[in-house]
């Protein structure tokens, strides 16, 4: 499994062909990912020019979008937006 950042959001590659986009329903803050960092069992941090986002693959499908990420912006304590 190969996981892209890209101006559109954050894609990942499952094989055989299958590509999985997040939307931006599911709490990305900015589509444009300019950084993925691998937080081990907790997810991945992911870098955006409108905060920074936890984002857990592992979350069930079932359950809403929004579980699946956790954003952070100024109003969080961050020193700016753009990351």
């Amino acid at each position: 499994m190969l996981w892209f950042g890209t101006d559109k959001g954050l894609s990942k590659f499952g094989g055989s062909g299958q590509f999985f986009n997040l939307p931006a329903e599911s709490g990305v803050p900015g589509n444009s990912i300019r950084s993925i960092h691998d937080a081990g069992d907790d997810g991945m941090w992911l870098a955006t020019q409108q905060g920074l986002l936890l984002y857990d693959p592992t979350v069930d499908a079932s359950q809403a979008a929004s579980n699946k990420c956790v954003a952070f912006t100024t109003k969080d304590g961050l020193p700016s937006d753009e990351i």
